[in-house]
């Protein structure tokens, strides 16, 4: 069975903390979104889907999601590494990559620790550099971004995304994963 993560993220070339907090306030102030507390100091922060859960696409289902999870600070390659089938190449040579090597490569650049233990590829032998991977699937390298886990629905409200850009004063995208369970 799959599930469906939808993530938004905005056209930013590096973290802004005042334009988050006006982002994530517009997910709060609409009940969208419930604070839980948890996460804040591992710098993603997770919320529980609010009232108004529907609103992030549009649907009558509530809730519209199971948990919401955000991230602000350091660059984030999204999808993060719970999906299968990236279909990735090796930035250097273009030799077709497992999805393991993928996975394990965005997994480890994405939490950012102070062991180097990044992937190489098989076939050139050069670190694979996550900024410059190429993949079959669309994928985006985002300073910060909102993950609807479990989302009911596909696209997000183009209510929602105007909503974000008036408040940040910059364009927002946004890209769906399914996650086998």
């Amino acid at each position: 069975m799959a599930d469906t993560n939808l993530f938004l993220f905005p056209v930013w070339h590096k973290a802004d903390e005042a334009l988050w907090k006006k982002a994530l306030s517009v997910l709060v102030s609409r009940n969208v979104i419930s604070a839980t507390g948890e996460g804040a100091e591992e710098g993603e922060v997770w919320f529980s889907s609010g009232k108004r859960s529907g609103w992030v696409t549009k649907t009558e289902q509530e809730p519209a999601f199971e948990d919401c999870r955000a991230h602000m600070g350091n660059a984030y390659f999204i999808p993060d590494g719970d999906t299968s089938e990236y279909g990735g190449q090796c930035p250097a040579c273009g030799a077709a990559l497992e999805d393991v090597l993928v996975v394990e490569a965005i997994v480890d650049f994405n939490e950012s620790d102070d062991e180097d233990d990044r992937q190489k590829c098989p076939k050139c032998k050069a670190v694979v550099d996550v900024s410059k991977l190429k993949c079959r699937i669309e994928t985006a390298l985002a300073p910060a971004f909102v993950c609807f886990v479990g989302v009911k629905g596909g696209a997000p409200n183009p209510e929602l995304l105007k909503a974000l850009e008036e408040a940040t004063g910059g364009a927002w995208k946004w890209l769906t994963e399914k996650v086998e369970l």
